[in-house]
Order: structure tokens, then C-alpha cells, then sequence
């Protein structure tokens, strides 16, 4: 028995229909606000080896949540679809010129594209496509030649090595990343 508990660990343990319905519900009623992904991620983390459509499924199954949020939204992409379209039609009815479309979340707006745990995969570029890149930390040159330029002079040069500047942020964001990264991992 020792031998066949040492292999199920090695490859995970997969749970029986009963003591996943009652891992979800545990899941659940401790952290009600939890989904389908989340509650499949604790259980992952545990070493259970199960698919996120079966928790889905058993979850749906035993009421632990409704089947039009099991996907972690309030609508599919079909019935969005559909809300859109009559939302159009109704406005095309009433001669309506502005055409109204669905809000999307606050939350995915502002977060935008996220950087990879514990790997960074996604390009930096990607994670700022405007190229402002955080400035870091900013120091001042006290006394360096001050009184042999103009601030018209000064003005001018900084707007000429904005481009350096927006290169040199872009590396050390990437070098922030991997250091990051190599923290984590080491």
C-alpha cells in the first residue's frame, strides 16, 4: 500500500468524485467569492490532479454555482453576442444614432496586459505599448554646469534625449524583471 501512496504522490493524487464535491464545497464556503479557476488552482496546489471542466462540472452539478457564471464572467461570449445585437436593434428601431455596446470591467481595463509568474514570457513592449516606461528613480545633478547653459538650451536638450531616455527606461524595466525573476528562483 506505502508503494502505491508513494506513486500516487509522485503523480498526484486524483481524487474521487466524492472527495472532490466536498474539496469544492470546503473551498467554498470558506472564500464564497471564489470561481470554477480558483477553487481548480487551490486543488492543484494541494497535488490533486483533475481537470478545471470536471471541477466545473461537479460544481455546477451540486449547485456550488450557477452554469451562466461558471466561466468566472456573467454572460458567454454568445449571449454577449446576442445583448449587443438586440441592444442595436432596439436602438436602430427608435432612431437611435449612437450605438450603445456592452461595459466591460473596470478590473481588465486597468490591469491591461499582467507579466508572467514566476517566468516573465510576456515581451516588455507589450506591457507598455505607448513606450512610457517607469521612470524610476530620478536623481538630480546639483551645480554641474549650471550658469554655461540657458533653460531654453537645457529644454532643448532634454527633449532631444527623450529617445535615450525611453530606451534606457526599457532596459531597466527588463533588467528589473529578470532580476526579479532570478530572485525568485534562486
Amino acid at each position: 500500500e506505502s508503494k502505491d501512496q508513494s506513486q500516487s504522490l509522485a503523480n498526484g493524487h486524483q481524487p474521487t468524485p466524492e472527495e472532490l464535491v466536498n474539496a469544492a464545497r470546503e473551498a467554498k464556503n470558506q472564500n464564497p467569492d471564489f470561481g470554477v479557476k480558483r477553487i481548480w488552482g487551490l486543488l492543484k496546489e494541494k497535488g490533486w490532479v483533475v481537470s478545471e471542466q470536471r471541477v466545473k462540472k461537479v460544481m455546477q452539478d451540486n449547485g456550488l454555482i450557477e452554469s451562466s457564471t461558471a466561466n468566472g464572467s456573467d454572460t458567454n461570449s454568445k449571449d454577449a453576442d446576442k445583448v449587443k445585437e438586440t441592444e442595436t436593434t432596439q436602438q436602430s428601431q427608435n432612431g437611435a444614432d449612437k450605438e450603445k455596446t456592452k461595459k466591460t470591467s473596470m478590473q481588465t481595463e486597468m490591469i491591461g496586459k499582467v507579466q508572467t509568474w514566476p517566468e516573465p514570457t510576456v515581451p516588455i513592449m507589450d506591457l507598455y505599448p505607448s513606450g512610457d516606461f517607469p521612470p524610476g528613480q530620478i536623481c538630480e545633478y546639483l551645480g554641474l554646469n549650471a550658469w554655461r547653459s540657458t533653460s531654453a538650451e537645457k529644454r532643448e536638450l532634454d527633449r532631444c534625449m527623450e529617445t535615450i531616455v525611453k530606451e534606457q527606461r526599457e532596459a531597466a524595466e527588463v533588467h528589473r524583471t529578470a532580476r526579479k525573476y532570478l530572485v525568485s528562483i534562486a
